[in-house]
């Protein structure tokens, strides 16, 4: 069983709501027992997102330390899963970006070089547009340089 991985997907519905503002994230990954595990993510509001709630009215009390899984700011909710991913997965090598997967996704956090090599065959394959897009040989040979890559992790 492979438990090197730990994915996090990470949504908004900004696309579906002109006023939606806020991240949403979990982690999902197997477990040294081999168990698939996802965990939602959480925080605890700042007075300041309390306030925001509150004036927005979504029909919540929200106070300080109440906990939460919206998320205003990107950068906040990176440095969270940055926080937390090791926590959740503790055997997990590197973290990618998306659900569970064979083929090549986004690497957030983990070894340097793997991340970059990783994140160079993301964007080609983003490219490409994936399998059914220009170039499924090359698909193939993507996927087959990600598996190596992860295969390797120590």
């Amino acid at each position: 069983m492979n438990v090197k991985i730990a994915t996090v997907e990470i949504m908004d519905w900004s696309a579906h709501d002109a006023d939606a503002i806020h991240y949403y994230a979990s982690f999902s990954g197997i477990t040294e027992c081999g168990n698939y595990k996802k965990v939602e993510i959480y925080h605890k509001l700042t007075q300041k997102e309390a306030d925001e709630y509150n004036k927005a009215g979504y029909k919540i009390s929200a106070t300080i330390y109440d906990e939460t899984q919206r998320f205003s700011d990107y950068g906040e909710l990176m440095a969270h899963i940055k926080k937390k991913w090791k926590k959740e997965f503790p055997k997990a090598k590197i973290l990618l970006r998306g659900s569970a997967s064979f083929s090549v996704q986004e690497a957030l956090f983990g070894p340097k070089k793997a991340v970059e090599r990783i994140n160079e065959l993301y964007k080609e394959a983003v490219e490409l547009g994936y399998y059914g897009g220009t170039d499924d040989k090359r698909m193939e040979e993507i996927d087959a340089e990600f598996d190596s890559i992860i295969k390797g992790l120590k």
